[in-house]
Parts: structure tokens; sequence; C-alpha cells
């Protein structure tokens, strides 16, 4: 299936200067600041910056989504909503109606509590029609009520 991470409503977007400085990076993962202007997976317990977006800016055609190490990249923070697919979470299962949704391991989000730190709220699972084989499929995804303020309380 397509990896899939869409926002649908509000958010901040931060364009500035800012580069990966980890492979496997790619929209809709949780990030944090590595050091200086670099950022990397947002890890279990730690306070994520936002979520990977965009900024896709080189000259050459990417071969996939992921941020290659040192390119430059933006993040969605804020408050608003989503739409994420199984591979942003972790165990690759998606958040159902009503579930708190926390920052996992690896940029991934979960919702096992423990330490880790609030991301929002699942509000549906709302599945869409995909464009396979000539005749289309289906895929499930969380939409989230995202909430994300790397500046405290």
């Amino acid at each position: 299936m397509a990896n899939v991470f869409q926002v649908t409503k509000g958010g901040l977007f931060d364009d500035k200067e800012i580069y990966t400085a980890s492979g496997s990076i790619y929209p809709g993962r949780l990030i944090k600041y590595a050091s200086g202007s670099t950022v990397t997976f947002c890890g279990s317990g730690d306070v994520p910056m936002g979520f990977a977006y965009g900024l896709r800016s080189s000259v050459y055609t990417p071969t996939s989504n992921e941020f290659a190490n040192g390119e430059a990249c933006s993040f969605v923070w804020g408050m608003g909503t989503c739409l994420a697919s199984s591979d942003l979470f972790m165990g690759a299962t998606l958040a159902t109606a009503n579930q708190t949704v926390y920052a996992g391991d690896n940029g991934q989000m979960t919702t096992t509590a423990g330490s880790n730190k609030k991301v929002g709220v699942c509000e549906a699972v709302d599945v869409r029609i995909t464009a396979t084989g000539g005749t289309g499929g289906t895929q499930s995804l969380s939409r989230i009520r995202f909430d994300i303020n790397p500046y405290g309380t």
C-alpha cells in the first residue's frame, strides 16, 4: 500500500532551512532537532517538533518519498487534522476512533502511553480508494486531530 500523510485542516507549516540527519525520514514521520539545523526521528519519550512534511525542490527526480541525508525538508506542527496510513504507526497498527495517539520509536506514532508524548486523538478511520491494477482497491487511514507544541505545556 502507498504511504499516505495528508494534512486536511490547520497546522502551521515551517519551511525554514532544516536538514535531515538520518535516513528513512519521509512525510508523516515525527521529527525532533538533532543539532543545529538538522532533524532526526523523534523517539518514545521525546517531544516531537512536528511531522516531517516536504520541500522537495531539488533538481533531481527522487525515486522514493524518503528524504536523503542532508536534504532540506519542512515540517508541520500546531493544531490541525491529518490522514495517516498504517506505516506511520508502530507495528503498522492504525489508531481507531477515540484512541489517544503518542510519539513512539523511530518517528512513528503509537497508541501506547507510557512516557510517550501525546500527539493527538484519532477521530475516525477513513477508507480511500486506491488506483491498484486498474480496478482500484481500498486503504484505511487514521484521521488524527493533532496538537503538537514543541515549546512546552
